[in-house]
């Protein structure tokens, strides 16, 4: 959907796909010129060092699941408000 069209204010994507990792995807997205969308890591991962590792690996930020409204409410807000 991305290489047809890039027009999306944010990307919510699983670390754990059934064609292509979130890892591989987020690298293959990060090495296009024109790709400025945030991406948020959708991960059962709860570790105390989430976060740096899904950041690390090129993601905006990371949400552990499962998930509140108001968890992905307020990250939504998060990427945002830096804009």
């Amino acid at each position: 959907k991305i290489e047809i069209n890039n027009n999306y204010d944010l990307v919510l994507m699983d670390i754990s796909m059934p064609e292509m990792s979130g890892k591989e995807a987020i690298e293959i997205l990060n090495k296009k010129d024109n790709f400025t969308t945030p991406v948020i890591a959708l991960t059962a991962d709860g570790s105390v060092n989430a976060k740096d590792k899904y950041v690390k690996m090129g993601f905006n930020d990371y949400l552990p699941k499962p998930f509140s409204r108001d968890m992905i409410a307020k990250k939504i807000y998060s990427i945002f408000k830096e804009e």
